[in-house]
């Protein structure tokens, strides 16, 4: 399922070998190292679109919206998503969470799992219409793609 949508962001990125020369390295990479983790890690009930745009708040209660995309997946995909464009709190954002969810100290492989859910999430949208994938306002979600597989040393 994971793979899945790197390769058909591969398939859909017009003039790609040119434009992103990393990405076909970057989708063989995430198929090996980080669609198996995220297939076969700990799952939960997830959203699966938790962004911004999806949640209600009325009265201090949260009420996700639209659950299309409700699945049995990793949580950190949910976490990402939520925070998703919000780089000026992104850090205080996820120190909130692990302090509420795990008193504070992360456990191993929790910033791998954010970053392998933040890629997933990324393949998710540019590999979901060719149309999509080649807009010019998807140059952010190939940025962010780029930057995190950097971060996890996907890319050199």
């Amino acid at each position: 399922y994971y793979a899945g949508w790197s390769r058909r962001t591969l398939e859909y990125v017009e003039d790609g070998e040119r434009r992103f020369p990393w990405l076909g390295e970057l989708c063989t990479r995430f198929e090996r190292d980080c669609a198996p983790a995220l297939a076969h890690g700990r799952l939960t009930a997830i959203h699966g679109e938790l962004y911004p745009r999806n949640v209600l708040v009325r009265g201090g209660r949260i009420h996700p919206i639209d659950w299309e995309s409700a699945a049995l997946a990793p949580g950190a995909i949910d976490l990402v998503a939520l925070i998703d464009g919000w780089d000026d709190v992104h850090d205080q954002a996820l120190e909130a969470y692990v302090d509420e969810r795990f008193g504070g100290r992360a456990p191993d492989g929790f910033e791998r799992d954010c970053d392998a859910a933040r890629l997933y999430l990324g393949f998710r949208w540019l590999g979901d219409r060719p149309y999509w994938t080649n807009l010019e306002s998807s140059e952010y979600e190939f940025r962010a793609l780029c930057a995190t597989a950097r971060r996890m040393e996907l890319l050199p």
